[in-house]
């Protein structure tokens, strides 16, 4: 994934959240103004999206967008485009949220607004009524929820997913070997 400018490659988890709290240019051992910083990064606005692409006589090829800004200053904080195993196009979307509440978490957010495309995904998260197959997924995707002090699941129409979409495609994109798929 190329470089843009603020934006924190997702490289090593550890590293993110050491990278966030050193972009703030605050001083930990300056008290109180660290802290009030510090908070600030901890509300984030993130997008989810994933992409399946195959047919019958093609493996399927799965990837993930995650898009996570900071909510106040909308701060891109982290843009993460990664190929998964195959599966399901709607394990494919557990996945990219269950990635993103991942990231989020080890960020340090204790408050987040997620908005994706995936209107089963949310239903069924809201209702925590599942398909049998998908049950694990949304029990991971719950369990990680109540380590936030805050998470609101919004969904939105695919176009204003775009950020989240065109990272899932590339996912996909760049792992296919054959050369006009």
């Amino acid at each position: 994934m190329g470089s843009m400018a603020g934006v924190v490659e997702l490289a090593d988890t550890a590293d993110l959240k050491s990278a966030a709290v050193r972009r703030l240019g605050s001083n930990p051992g300056a008290g109180t103004n660290y802290k009030k910083e510090v908070d600030v990064v901890k509300c984030g606005l993130m997008h989810t999206d994933a992409s399946v692409r195959g047919g019958p006589k093609l493996p399927r090829i799965c990837g993930i967008g995650v898009y996570l800004r900071e909510a106040r200053t909308k701060e891109v904080i982290v843009q993460l485009s990664e190929n998964i195993e195959e599966c399901s196009s709607n394990e494919a979307e557990y996945l990219a949220l269950i990635r993103g509440l991942e990231i989020a978490l080890n960020l340090g957010f204790t408050h987040l607004e997620v908005r994706l495309d995936s209107r089963l995904i949310l239903q069924q998260i809201q209702s925590q009524r599942y398909h049998v197959s998908l049950q694990h997924l949304s029990m991971k995707v719950q369990s990680l929820m109540l380590q936030f002090s805050s998470v609101h699941l919004v969904h939105i129409q695919r176009a204003c997913n775009a950020v989240a979409d065109e990272l899932a495609f590339r996912a996909t994109k760049e792992a296919i070997a054959c050369p006009g798929y």
